[in-house]
């Protein structure tokens, strides 16, 4: 792919280091200063359920899960994160797709068209009993149009459905960015992507 993939579009690790120390190094309420870096604690989701999250707060471009405060997170593209003394959060990203065209390619025209569909027919799969969910695998060799493909999916989301868009990149803390999004918001358009499956299954 081109240009690099979807997670050098959103921002680097690094970037995302420089942003999560720029919240680690912001005064706590109690006058404290959190730790710097952050780190992947174990059994995280079960904590995140434990502590009856129900709004949205908001500290800058981080968002994370509190009794009250934000009932809806704004629309676009967030990565999972976990910042000191807060928990897991979701942190937005940049969003790049302006020099993007949909073109006549028939895998990815197909993904989009179904794409369309999926969020017209939610009350024929309540009717069946189904979750309303949709998956899609994209496999090919560089440049085939995989990164591209999800960002103009990642567009329609947040511009046509005013929905969110998860990066998950480690598997503890993406269950848990996932239960807390679900519990706060069990009805959003969202989509969760996972661009390199087996690193983050090796993780």
């Amino acid at each position: 792919m081109s240009g690099g993939g979807f997670h050098e579009r959103v921002g680097t690790k690094r970037d995302l280091a420089r942003q999560l120390q720029n919240y680690a190094d912001k005064p706590m309420p109690d006058g404290g200063m959190p730790a710097t870096a952050p780190s992947i604690v174990g059994n995280i989701a079960q904590a995140v359920m434990d502590l009856g999250v129900s709004r949205w707060a908001d500290r800058g471009d981080a968002f994370y899960g509190v009794g009250e405060t934000r009932a809806e997170l704004p629309p676009g593209l967030y990565r999972c994160v976990e910042i000191p003394h807060i928990g897991p959060a979701l942190m937005k990203q940049k969003v790049e797709t302006d020099n993007l065209l949909e073109l006549p390619d028939d895998a990815g025209a197909e993904i989009i068209a179904e794409f369309r569909h999926f969020w017209k027919v939610g009350e024929k799969f309540r009717e069946r009993g189904f979750l309303h969910k949709r998956g899609f695998l994209l496999w090919g060799p560089p440049g085939s149009g995989k990164t591209s493909c999800v960002q103009l999916l990642t567009k329609r989301l947040i511009e046509e459905r005013q929905g969110v868009v998860l990066f998950l990149d480690h598997a503890h803390l993406a269950a848990a960015c996932l239960q807390m999004a679900r519990k706060i918001e069990p009805k959003r358009p969202m989509i969760a992507i996972m661009e390199d499956m087996e690193a983050l299954v090796r993780r």
